[in-house]
């Protein structure tokens, strides 16, 4: 054998050795990546949909889940830059991070989805290279159908892209790749197709999102019960005593007058009367007392999501005297 035969053979040989360590390698690094990840963090990564690969990208990220003041901190950019809506996470291109805020368990739905928002990010900056073209056009077609129609969204779209605008001005399809995956459902099959590799279902985050408003908006719905019960609680109590006054007046119209037959049963009829208005009081305080543990609870939820305004709560009813 001729020794330029033998020396390519030898080359074949050394990069068919370099190609499969390699290949091994990342099988390697993928596994050490996997199985010295916290296990909540995983827990997350599978809850939102991500695939395997979706999985390393965003456990190599070394994601933090921090509490209020912490994250604040290491989320500074974002959340000082914040213009009417949350912010619940970030990722730091500069040193490959995200963080995320933590949540009471009630709220658990919250931390998967935004995991999925942030890690959009990096695979957006990975795939933006060679296809950035591609990938915006996709993009943009997608958000003009939400901007004609946004049924298929969990949250105003529009709204968030006029935000980033003024925050992030040079990010739209970034945050576009985010927003229109984790809050959108009836993407397009080309966007659709960019998020596959990543998510086995993108459509989880959605679904976690949605679950967020439920909580609010099943809160807000029993607060908006509970208030027709104390008014008509409220109006109960009043017409009772009313009534309840009438009685004592005529109780004492017809004292003065020497009928005591009629001052007998007309103060019957006041007390009665006013044992009812009483029970109504008790009965709206009850009311009110179920009123303000709600607001409480979702005053807690609104303190830890960092948005939205607190409702005041309001005062117990206190019985009249009778006359």
């Amino acid at each position: 054998m001729k020794r330029k035969t033998i020396s390519k053979w030898i080359l074949c040989i050394v990069l068919g050795i370099a190609v499969a360590t390699m290949a091994l390698w990342g099988r390697v690094s993928d596994y050490m990546t996997l199985s010295s990840a916290n296990p909540a963090l995983v827990q997350l990564a599978k809850d939102s949909g991500m695939s395997k690969r979706g999985e390393i990208l965003f456990l190599r990220t070394d994601p933090r889940i921090e509490s209020g003041t912490k994250f604040s901190q290491d989320c500074s950019a974002s959340t000082s830059n914040n213009i009417g809506f949350s912010v619940l996470g970030c990722y730091i291109p500069g040193t490959n991070r995200i963080y995320l805020l933590s949540m009471p368990a009630d709220l658990y739905d919250e931390e998967v989805a935004t995991a999925a928002y942030e890690t959009l990010h990096p695979i957006y900056i990975s795939l933006s290279g060679d296809n950035s073209s591609a990938l915006n056009l996709a993009i943009e077609a997608n958000y003009k159908a939400v901007v004609i129609d946004s049924s298929s969204c969990t949250e105003d779209i529009p709204s968030q892209v006029a935000g980033f605008s003024k925050t992030e001005p040079g990010a739209r399809d970034n945050e576009l790749f985010s927003l229109l995956g984790t809050k959108c459902n009836h993407l397009s099959p080309a966007l659709s197709a960019y998020y596959a590799p990543y998510f086995t279902d993108i459509g989880l985050a959605v679904v976690d999102n949605q679950s967020i408003d439920n909580i609010f908006q099943g809160l807000q719905s029993q607060l908006n019960q509970i208030q027709v019960t104390i008014n008509n609680y409220d109006s109960d109590a009043n017409t009772s005593l009313g009534s309840a006054n009438i009685a004592y007046d005529n109780s004492v119209r017809w004292a003065d007058a020497g009928n005591a037959y009629e001052d007998n049963y007309n103060y019957n009829v006041y007390v009665q009367d006013f044992n009812i208005y009483k029970q109504d009081v008790s009965d709206e305080n009850t009311a009110i007392d179920q009123y303000n543990s709600t607001i409480a609870e979702y005053n807690s939820l609104v303190s830890a999501i960092s948005g939205g305004q607190p409702i005041s709560q309001i005062q117990n009813v206190q019985p009249q005297k009778s006359q």
